[in-house]
């Protein structure tokens, strides 16, 4: 009996390290073929990329003022200034709070 369990060891020990061989093989040919595909898709963006941020600091337009060579961060034009604060109001109110 010791030498059949013997045996049964030794062949899934043998199926196993076939699997192990298999599985390698599979992830070799799997990183090879991944690793182009996303460069692929890397380049592809890259390019995709490099082509709206060309375009976008070419023309900056103020979505405050909406005219074109800056930003809103640095617009000059003044914001209505009409609106007061909520808290000035109710002090001018002069009664509770």
């Amino acid at each position: 009996m010791a030498s059949t369990s013997a045996t049964s060891q030794t062949k899934e020990l043998s199926e196993l390290k076939d699997l192990v061989q298999q599985l390698s093989q599979k992830v070799k040919f799997l990183r090879e073929h991944s690793v182009s595909h996303v460069s692929n898709n890397q380049q592809s963006y890259g390019s995709r990329f490099r082509t709206y941020n060309t375009m976008k600091k070419r023309d900056p337009t103020c979505w405050r003022c909406g005219q074109v060579g800056h930003i809103a961060s640095s617009c000059r034009v003044r914001l209505d200034h009409s609106k007061r604060d909520l808290n000035s109001m109710r002090s001018m109110a002069g009664g509770k709070q």
